[in-house]
Parts: structure tokens; sequence; C-alpha cells
């Protein structure tokens, strides 16, 4: 919840401050923004009450290379107070998928706020988006401190945390995600948690082109 409700206060802020004009652009802007928050507590709700065959897809077809840098753009000035950079890169020039969009904006929602979260040390998170025979590979990682091998199997469990000082210090509930890997389940894709060659946490997403 933390992370739409971030980026919806800040650009009503940049609103009220006069950095931003008020405009139907913004004002499309903030009510997507409530929209998912209004998705992403119907899920919280599905989740703790152990139906998670209550989540519902409505998929339709998307244009990703758009949609991710729409996404980028989104998440910039949020990860810029946290001091990170949030990069897309991609050599693919169009990639069409049937996805539901705002189940798809809670998995970013979740992946982004996971790296500014827990990234420590870290200033760098990047998006790549790539196609590999039928399926689609999305991987979000992060030059943060990464998770311990171990630790890197059980990240999408419900209710797992990693205990350490900086999960104490940070909080979470643990079910972030977890939620990610219910989205991509819905998508018939898999996800997985790697280290990354940039130092920190990459979470890999193949999603099959056909279903």
């Amino acid at each position: 919840l933390r992370t739409p409700v971030a980026i919806l206060k800040g650009e009503l802020e940049a609103v009220i401050d006069g950095v931003r004009a008020l405009d139907m652009t913004q004002i499309e802007s903030a009510h997507q923004e409530v929209i998912h928050l209004q998705k992403l507590i119907e899920d919280l709700h599905a989740l703790t009450s152990a139906d998670v065959g209550g989540m519902k897809y409505q998929k339709a077809p998307v244009e990703l290379v758009n949609f991710i840098g729409q996404l980028q753009q989104k998440y910039s000035g949020y990860t810029l107070e946290h001091g990170m950079v949030v990069n897309f890169e991609t050599t693919l020039t169009q990639c069409t998928l049937a996805i539901d969009e705002t189940r798809f904006c809670q998995l970013m929602d979740n992946l982004i706020n996971n790296c500014v979260k827990y990234a420590l040390e870290g200033d760098t998170i990047c998006i790549s988006l790539a196609e590999n025979h039928k399926q689609v590979v999305i991987v979000i990682e992060d030059n943060g401190i990464g998770v311990e091998e171990q630790h890197l199997p059980n990240l999408f469990e419900h209710l797992y945390r990693v205990e350490s000082a900086r999960n104490r210090k940070t909080g979470g509930s643990g079910l972030g995600l977890s939620i990610c890997r219910h989205i991509v389940d819905g998508h018939q894709g898999t996800i997985e948690a790697k280290r990354s060659e940039l130092g920190g946490l990459a979470v890999e997403i193949i999603l099959p082109k056909d279903r």
C-alpha cells in the first residue's frame, strides 16, 4: 500500500506546490493510483482470508515497451526521494502481451518498493524487458547488498521475512512478494529470486506469450 500512496501523495503535492499544473493528465494519473489501491486492498483481504482463488483477472493486450516505460517515469520521483535511480532497458521496439494492467501495476509496485526498502547501500534499480522464443522476460534488479543465498527460494512464500536488523528496521508484512507470486501465477508465468549481476537482488519474471 505504501508505494501507490507515496506516488499519489507526491503527485498531489506537486500540484499543490505549483510544480505541476493541474490538468486532466494529473487527474487521470491520480485516479489510476486510487483504482490500484482499491484493487490491492481487495487482494490483501483475499490473501488474509486464505482465499487466493478469489483473485480475478481481466486481461487485455498491452504493449509492454511503452507501458513499462510509463511505469519507470512514474517511479522516478518516488525512488529519487530515497536516493535511488530507476532505469528501463530493452532492445525491443514493441512487445504485446495479454495482461491485467491493474494486477501488473501491483506486481511492479511491490517489486520496486522492495528494492527501495531493502537495497541497502544501493543507488540503482534496473527494469529490463526481453523476449526469449515465445516468452517475455522481465527482470527487476538492484545494486544493493542483496539477500543471502539460502533465503532466495523462500522469498515468495506467504508471510516469509528474512530475519535481519534491516528487516526489523523497515518492517513489512511479508505479503508483498507473496502477492507478486500469485499475480504471476495468475498470468501462467514463473517468478524467481536470484543474485543480480549488479550485486544485489534480481527478480526474474517469465510470462508465456501464447496462453
